[in-house]
Order: structure tokens, then sequence, then C-alpha cells
């Protein structure tokens, strides 16, 4: 009998041996997986406990100003430890773009690259996203990194001589990944991940999900993945999972943003991470686009969505029949956009259009309410280099939304061509047809008009402030004048008992009902326009560097340089309040776009 159990124990201390199975052990205990996510708003980098026992910590917490201007996810990614996990370089997704290095807690990052790094491209040439950008020496004091001038660049952090770069000896493949011990190839296909012994050579299918980022486990145990794939118009993301070598998955994130890389490091001792930032708001699911709110409601496109928010309550819900990326957007070449947004009360006003050189447009309006009605303000097609028509121009407070379409004829001499007329709609309650509140046309011998003939900058509900060719004037709901000056705005915003006006580096008042001049303060040195995109009007200034975008109980928000600006209209004291690319006031503060959340500061926050 004796005999008997001493074979079976035998038999099982061969099978334990050869059979590869993770555990949670004290090894995995001293790691962290690395990801990157917009869940914050921008990308940044967070940390992760692969044995769930610890809080998620975060590694990078800048801001980059030139994100503001950026279409897609910005912000850092691709971070790459060091073999000693004491030492982190990552890469800064904007303009112009950077590689940095910092201790393994993200503190004491600096530029090792101030030059964009292209990680579409690899030392090879060849076209791949996976593409990696940097590698590391096994002694953690060197650094190859692929970047200015197409160049492999070597780094040492010792501050000695760098070496000649021997121990480099092949750039590693995009979408492969050898386990540390040696033994163990993943490979990424339609399949899954293929898990291929470099000893036997067999290969085998270890987990049936598509993953587009893997990293090996220190102890070459487990993998770590980004569930998603890529796609020429798409890069649609899932779960961080964790998966051991016989194949047992399990989810470590889920639902936190938009997970643009992966890497597992270990967590060397008196190494101690930085706890995440607190976040307020709500998550659009990818970069926002346009921002809008009015009263207790608010308004953002994301991801070729419209979504609406109610602070007060947490709603959030989706108006357009869009495709509902949750956490995936659709890059520059795909073209469709959500262009213009507007809220009136529980009305909300956008503008669309499809891709391609000739490509539609509408307009279209829904009523946020229990069952979301939705109706069409306005259709069209147009057509890059020529222009036949065009329509946008939102602007809604309380019962009131307004909306432009304009018609215009080929120039050669200018973008988009030259208008010969536009009209100003006041948009009704269940759907056009809508009334024409104004409209202005080119002057009489076919001269063509190359500015804005007439559009709505803003609206209390009961007034209306357009510019008609440049000139600024308050209309009522109907269309008649109250007020005509000659004031030529790059942007207006009504504020309590007046209304304030931005020029070229100063920002005025004005009352409303004498058009007199209350006060006036300074703004930086910067071309100044309004929120508006080239869609969105004819001859939206899309250069302009400072962008008016809202005023109310006696603030002015305006956005420069990626930094959403505050000014108190009493004293003209200039504050910044946070970095984002468009902010708007409702009933409980502001709310201002910040990569891909929504956040909010109360009122009490801004005085």
């Amino acid at each position: 009998m004796n005999t008997v159990l001493c074979k079976v124990a035998r038999y099982l201390a061969v099978f334990v041996f050869t059979v590869p199975i993770w555990t949670p052990s004290d090894a995995v205990a001293a790691t962290r997986i690395f990801y990157a996510s917009d869940w914050a708003g921008p990308m940044q980098i967070f940390a992760i406990d692969p044995t769930g026992r610890r809080p998620l910590a975060q590694i990078t917490f800048d801001r980059i100003p030139t994100c503001a201007d950026s279409s897609l996810p910005c912000g850092f990614v691709d971070p790459l430890p060091s073999p000693d996990g004491r030492k982190v370089i990552y890469r800064e997704l904007g303009e112009p773009g950077a590689l940095w290095l910092a201790d393994a807690t993200g503190r004491n990052a600096r530029r090792i690259a101030d030059a964009t790094l292209d990680a579409s491209f690899g030392p090879t040439g060849a076209v791949n996203p996976q593409a990696p950008y940097a590698v590391w020496a096994k002694d953690s004091k060197e650094v190859a990194y692929w970047g200015p001038g197409g160049m492999t660049h070597f780094l040492r952090l010792d501050r000695r001589r760098p070496s000649s770069g021997a121990w480099l000896r092949s750039w590693p493949q995009a979408g492969r990944a050898v386990s540390p011990d040696g033994r163990w190839l993943a490979s990424l296909n339609s399949d899954g991940i293929v898990l291929t012994n470099r000893r036997t050579k067999r290969s085998r299918v270890l987990v049936r999900r598509r993953a587009f980022r893997v990293s090996w486990s220190p102890d070459s145990r487990a993998l770590a993945y980004v569930e998603g794939a890529i796609s020429v118009d798409l890069a649609a993301t899932g779960d961080v999972h964790i998966v051991s070598l016989d194949g047992r998955d399990r989810v470590l994130v889920h639902g936190r943003g938009h997970v643009e890389s992966i890497a597992w490091t270990k967590q060397p001792a008196g190494v101690a991470y930085r706890g995440e930032e607190s976040v307020n708001g709500v998550y659009a699911g990818g970069r926002i686009g346009r921002l809008a709110a009015d009263g207790s409601r608010v308004a953002y496109a994301a991801c070729l969505n419209v979504f609406t928010w109610i602070p007060s309550s947490g709603a959030v819900r989706q108006l357009d029949e869009g495709p509902n990326r949750t956490a995936a957007c659709v890059p520059p070449e795909q073209r469709d956009e959500i262009y213009d947004l507007a809220v009136a009360g529980d009305s909300v006003a956008w503008g669309q259009k499809t891709s391609g050189l000739t490509f539609s447009w509408s307009l279209l309006q829904a009523v946020d309410t229990t069952n979301v009605a939705r109706y069409s303000l306005a259709t069209g097609r147009d057509s890059l280099g020529s222009h036949f028509d065009g329509g946008g121009g939102l602007a809604g407070a309380g019962g009131t939304l307004l909306y432009s379409v304009w018609g215009t004829r080929p120039d050669p001499a200018t973008t988009g061509g030259a208008v010969t007329a536009m009209t100003l709609f006041r948009a009704a309650s269940a759907g056009c047809p809508c009334p024409a509140i104004a409209y202005a046309a080119a002057p009489a011998g076919g001269r063509e008009v190359f500015v804005t003939p007439i559009v709505a900058l803003d609206t209390d509900g009961k007034r209306i402030a357009a510019l008609r060719f440049e000139s600024l004037m308050l209309l009522d709901p109907f269309g008649i004048v109250l007020l005509s000056t000659s004031v030529q705005a790059a942007a207006a915003q009504f504020v309590e008992g007046g209304i304030v006006i931005a020029l070229p580096h100063e920002l005025r008042v004005y009352d409303t009902a004498t058009g007199t001049l209350r006060r006036s303060w300074p703004l930086p040195s910067a071309s100044v326009g309004r929120d508006c995109l080239f869609y969105s009007e004819p001859r939206c200034p899309t250069t302009a560097e400072l962008k008016v975008q809202d005023a109310a109980r006696g603030l002015a928000a305006y956005v420069l340089k990626g930094r959403v600006h505050i000014v108190r209209l009493s004293d003209g004291r200039d504050t910044v309040a946070a970095f984002g690319s468009e902010a708007r006031f409702m009933d409980q503060g502001l709310v201002y776009a910040d990569g891909a959340r929504v956040r909010l500061i109360p009122y009490r926050s801004l005085r």
C-alpha cells in the first residue's frame, strides 16, 4: 500500500511541476501592472495590483495643454518599466510629442526627447500601430529608443557615455512577446492569444479573445492583456485581463475608459505608488468634441454620439441613434463629425456630417424627456472646395433654440466658396417648418460676401445676440431689432443685465438696454474668436487662439492654450480654473471638457 501511495505521490509531483499553474504568490504580490487609460479625462498611466489586494495607483497626473486641440485620445501612454522596476519611460501622445523618463512612481519626470515620436513606424519602417518605441538594457541602466531623425538613440542613466548598443541585438516585433525566461512566445492574431513553446515549437490558443496589447509577468507564469482590436477606422478596447498559462482568465479592470497600453513590472521594496486622482463629472466614452449647457442640463458629443447629463441626479442618456461606441473613437481618417451643439431647456440640437469630399449634413433636434423625440431641422449636401450650402450656428437657452442655413457659390480664391445668402431660424418645439427671423444676402451686383452674413452668438431665451456682417445687434425671438451697434465683436455672451463682448486684447461689458459701455478688462495677447468649428459657420475664425465660451453670474469663461480661464467681471480678475477644451455655465456651476470627461466646478469655487 505504501508503495502504491509513493508512486501516486511521485506522479502528482511530476504533474504539478510540469503543468504551469499560476496562482497569486509572493512574487506576484511584488508586481504591478501599468496601463494607460482616459478614465480621468486625458490619457494617464495607472498601476494595478494583480492580486487585487491593494488599491489602484496612478503614475502620471499632469495635463498636456496641446491636448485641447487634439481630435483623438491624448496624454501619456505606452509605459515601459525598467527590468528592475525602479524607472519607467513613457510617451507623450500629442503635438509635438515627447518621450519621458521618471521614477517608477512617476516622480522626478523629465523629457528625454522633445520631438514627435511616431509609434506607427518602427525601426524597420513597417507601418504598425503596435510597434515598440523603446527597449531597456537588462541592467536597467541604458535604454534605446526610436525617434528623432528616424534613428535609434541610446540613453545611459548613470550619466556615463552611452554604449555602442551591442546589447540590442534586434528590435522587438510588434504583436509578439517572449516570456522573461525565454521559454514562451505569445502572439496576437484573430483567434486570440497563441502560446508557443519555443523549445518544442508546439502552439495552442491560450485564450480566444482578441487582444491588441499583452505583457508577461516577471516570473513568466501569466500574461496581462488588453481586450480589443485595432482596425483602419476603429480602436475599440475592452477590459484588462490576466490569464495563466493553463488558460484561466479573469478580469482585472472593467469599465475604466479607453485602455491604450499595458506593461507588467516588478515593485521593488520601498517603492510606494501614489493613489489615483479624484474624479467628478461623467466619463464620455472618448474624447469630447462639443459641449453645451442650459439650466440643469448638460449636453456633450463624443465618439459620434450625443449625450445629456443632469448633474443633480447623475442621469446620463444617449439622444441620437449613433453607434454608441462607449470605449472607442473614430480616428481622423473617418471624418464623420458632430460639429455643433446647443441646449435650450429640455431641447438639444446638434449638427452632424458624413465623411467624404462630397458629404451630407443634418441639423437634428431631440426633446430630452421620458421618451426621446427626435426631429430634423435642416439637411443638405456640401462639397469641400465648392460649398453648395451648409447649416449650423446653433445657440440656445430657455425656450429659444436658434440655427442658421446658408448658401454659397464656388470661389477659387477662398476656402469653401463665397456666401451668397444666410437665414437665421428659430426652432419650433416639435420639428420644422421653423420660422425664419432674420436674413442676409450678398449685395446687389453679384458681389460675394466673405464674412458671415448673420449668425446667432448667444441667447438668454428672450433676446438674441447676433452678428450681421460682423456688427453686433440684439433681436427678440421674432427677429425684431432691439439694438443695433457698429461693434465688430469676435464673440458675445449674455450676462445678468448686460452682454459680454470680446474684442482683440479686450473684454467689454455693455448695457443691453442703452448700449452704453459699463466696463472693460484686458485680455491676453492672442487672436480672439468664438466657439465654432469649420462646418458650424461659413466664416468661423477657426485659427483663433482665445475662444470666449460663456458668461453667467458675473463671470466670463474663455479657453486659451488648453486652459479654462475665468474672468470676474466686477474687477477683471483672471484666473485659470482648469485644463480643458470647452466650458459652459449651468445652474450648478461651470462644466468643462477635460479629454474624455465632463467635469463640474461649483460656483462657490469660482469666486
